[in-house]
């Protein structure tokens, strides 16, 4: 079971009152939380690094067809292999090596004990495709997004981690058509304008955003194409037995990159579980999150994954809330 430790999760809300928003920011800003601090680094390693990756790996043997791109997205892959090793070899120079000799790369990875000689564009130069071994280097997820007819396409994907959604249906699907079932973001024009953000990236300038769920199931892989091992029973068991502290804050850091050589947009997605039991040992945290939970409007109450049990979980918060309040000698 793989969790994000408390005091560098990526807490995702900012007041009491949540509404879809791109809430984009440059990457690389540090923020600090009421329990710590995260956000430093736009590939980010944890302890879970070697377990999450061996995950994907399974993942990506059983069904191959989550990590694929279409044909014309060749180059887009090398460049995102040379921009994630690149970018991981500067940020880990401890534990990842990237040099180059000659057309030749050398790439070192003392954390998985992973050796490599490429040269750019060169399939046969590598294991296994260059989107395949960038996946298998990195905890985050893949999109990338080809830009033409002044419109984004999810041409490519090395998804191992979604959260309910589909991973291989959305390949060559229209940006905006990838997030037809959210509420409101179209009738707002949020994805209309996050769309032409996104195009108007250029190399060198990466940034990020935080979204976030209530998640029933522990697992980071909760694609719909697996529902069936994680769907219904967990929901079952959680509101039979009361066990609303099992539920995950399950927040998604995402980082937007223009590749240089190919012009894709890069979209890189980590996913970060904590179970509600440990977000509200930090008092901040409970009061804010029980806020936003009561005041969100049925409509985004069900995209956030807590429709089918919101009384039950705010009466939850409510108590836990209660508790910092009398152990801090406050009147409940």
């Amino acid at each position: 079971m793989i969790k994000t430790p408390i005091e560098r999760y990526p807490w995702p809300l900012a007041d009491s009152v949540f509404r879809y928003s791109a809430n984009v920011e440059p990457a690389r800003t540090v923020r600090t939380t009421a329990a710590g601090e995260w956000g430093g680094n736009i590939l980010d390693i944890d302890e879970h690094y070697a377990e999450t990756v061996a995950l994907r790996l399974s993942i990506f043997d059983a069904e191959p067809e989550r990590c694929r791109i279409l044909p014309h997205m060749d180059v887009a892959a090398w460049d995102t292999l040379l921009f994630c090793l690149t970018e991981l070899a500067a940020t880990y120079p401890e534990s990842m090596h990237l040099d180059r000799s000659g057309d030749t790369y050398h790439w070192r990875n003392d954390l998985l004990d992973i050796t490599a000689d490429f040269e750019f564009g060169v399939e046969s130069s590598l294991p296994m495709p260059p989107l395949r071994f960038a996946a298998t280097q990195l905890q985050e997820d893949i999109v990338l997004l080809d830009q033409r007819e002044g419109r984004l396409f999810a041409d490519g994907v090395a998804l191992s981690f979604s959260g309910t959604w589909s991973n291989t249906f959305v390949v060559g699907m229209g940006f905006g058509d990838i997030h037809g079932p959210v509420p409101r973001i179209h009738e707002n024009g949020m994805v209309s304008r996050t769309e032409q953000f996104l195009m108007n990236l250029v190399p060198g300038e990466n940034y990020r955003r935080t979204s976030w769920v209530i998640a029933v199931s522990p697992r980071l892989d909760m694609s719909l194409e697996q529902f069936p091992t994680w769907g219904a029973d967990t929901l079952r068991r959680i509101t039979e037995d009361g066990a609303y502290g099992e539920t995950r804050l399950r927040v998604e850091v995402q980082h937007s990159v223009r590749l240089p050589t190919s012009n894709a947009v890069l979209f890189l997605v980590k996913t970060h579980l904590c179970p509600l039991a440990d977000i509200v040992t930090v008092p901040e945290w409970a009061s804010q999150l029980h806020a936003v939970m009561e005041e969100l409007p049925p409509d985004l109450v069900a995209h956030k994954g807590f429709g089918e049990f919101r009384e039950e979980i705010l009466d939850w918060l409510r108590e836990r809330v209660a508790e910092h309040t009398i152990a801090a000698g406050r009147p409940a």
